[in-house]
């Protein structure tokens, strides 16, 4: 591959040559090449490797390995950009002493040559995605990266594809909350990396990611969460370096909904509803206590399942909410605002004392609704909940319920009984009160203490 073709190939014309050791003069930013031909038109005559001996007593080179490495018929040595000046990167590149971290690691190797050296340079208003396009195109037309494109770690400098990234990203910054990385891993490998994989992070480009999120036969919402996925591992690309930091190329894809005329209503349960279901489950003291418990605190079944008896403050009469638990594995709330200490209301406190006295696993570090398959060592399972949650609402004549039904019932009778909006975002544990209903407002405990009475009220049956 000439050096003109492959500065072609990224719509520059190469500038040069100078001289290896000789000054540069460009005072932009850009790309350089180092050559071993003084044409820029012409390939590279076959050369062995031309190291020069004795080597530097600093340098320890391994000849057979360097020597699997040499391209004896291409011209180009190695490939660089700057966001400097393309004259003082360069001039940095000269300085550079071998086996040194600085000034210019990269491509030392050039210094143990013996044979004649070119540079060629072009201005670029951006360098590192010029040159990670011009070490693919050398890559893929040659099938390796050019002799001295290699780290100080002895690994040549690629373009990473999506799947490699996804590993690093993994390493580095998958976030730690169990239930967010299982979401993650599912849209990764069931569509991201299947689609893009083997594709060049750079190739991640919006139109072709809209048209295949398009296509997909998900949800609006699905696809936001897959333009979601592809949009983190583009931001983690700009974090490590990988691409120039720009405007994330994902904020140009548009998801269409399909159901632009429909709009879906989140179901809340009416009085009359919920204590039908209380009273097909209500027999047993365990699932009396945990639906009042949902439909008076806001809870997802998650934290439910993650309260210990520690957690209630009888005194305070209060109830701290700092853990979850899907698939039995403790994890944190969702977010930090959904840790919070919330006042108990006395019926709740009541109910709270005879699930204890009449549960076997009662002690400060129990979980309140223990398994006794498990023999209280984990908490009721959630698929085991939610299943039986589900059968209860069929057999109650209530129909389907979703897993959020008790928050957006908790939130329909908030506002049933008059309470102000403010108040509602601290009792839902929102970190902000546009998620609640769009205004802003502030909270005092006896503004929450009286909202949460007045919501018990209504979940407690009247004949309790």
């Amino acid at each position: 591959m000439t050096v003109a073709e492959l500065f072609a190939k990224a719509n520059l014309s190469p500038c040069g040559p100078v001289r290896w050791k000789e000054p540069v003069p460009e005072s932009s930013k850009g790309v350089y090449v180092v050559a071993r031909v003084r044409d820029a038109n012409i390939d590279g005559t076959a050369c062995e490797l031309p190291f020069r001996d004795p080597f530097p007593q600093n340098i320890e080179i391994d000849r057979d390995y360097e020597l699997g490495r040499w391209i004896r018929d291409e011209p180009v040595v190695y490939i660089g950009k700057t966001d400097q000046t393309i004259q003082k990167r360069v001039g940095q590149y000269y300085q550079h002493r071998c086996g040194n971290t600085s000034p210019h690691a990269g491509g030392q190797v050039v210094h143990l040559l013996k044979c004649d050296l070119w540079v060629y340079w072009s201005p670029s208003n951006h360098p590192r995605d010029t040159e990670l396009m011009m070490l693919r195109t050398f890559e893929n037309q040659v099938g390796k990266v050019p002799f001295a494109n290699f780290d100080g770690k002895g690994r040549p400098r690629r373009i990473p594809t999506v799947r490699h990234l996804v590993q690093q990203y993994r390493q580095e910054r998958m976030p730690h909350r169990h239930t967010t990385q299982r979401g993650y891993e599912c849209w990764l490998r069931n569509h991201i990396l299947p689609r893009w994989g083997d594709c060049l992070i750079t190739d991640v480009r919006p139109r072709p990611v809209e048209l295949w999120l398009r296509d997909l036969p998900l949800s609006a919402k699905s696809r936001a969460h897959l333009r979601g996925i592809l949009s983190v591992l583009w931001d983690y690309a700009m974090w490590s370096d990988i691409v120039e930091v720009q405007q994330n190329p994902m904020a140009l894809v548009m998801i269409a909904s399909a159901m632009t005329n429909r709009v879906r209503r989140n179901r809340s349960l009416t009085d009359e509803q919920f204590h039908a279901l209380l009273a097909t489950l209500g027999v047993d003291p365990c699932w009396r206590t945990m639906l009042l418990l949902a439909v008076s605190f806001d809870l997802r079944i998650s934290e439910l399942l993650g309260l210990k008896w520690k957690d209630v403050d009888w005194l305070q009469k209060t109830l701290r909410i700092e853990r979850g638990i899907v698939k039995q594995i403790v994890d944190d709330v969702k977010s930090p605002h959904s840790a919070r200490t919330m006042v108990v209301a006395d019926p709740i406190v009541e109910i709270l004392k005879q699930w204890k006295q009449a549960t076997q696993f009662s002690q400060p570090d129990d979980w309140v609704f223990a398994s006794p398959v498990k023999l209280g060592r984990q908490p009721l399972s959630y698929t085991y909940v939610w299943e039986s949650l589900s059968e209860a609402a069929t057999k109650a004549g209530i129909g389907h319920i979703s897993s959020h039904v008790f928050r957006h019932t908790y939130r329909t009778w908030l506002d049933s009984v008059g309470t102000p909006v403010g108040v509602q975002q601290k009792l839902m544990r929102h970190a902000d009160v546009r998620t609640t209903m769009n205004i802003y407002g502030d909270a005092q405990t006896e503004d929450m203490r009286s909202a949460h009475e007045k919501v018990v009220q209504r979940a407690m049956p009247k004949t309790m």
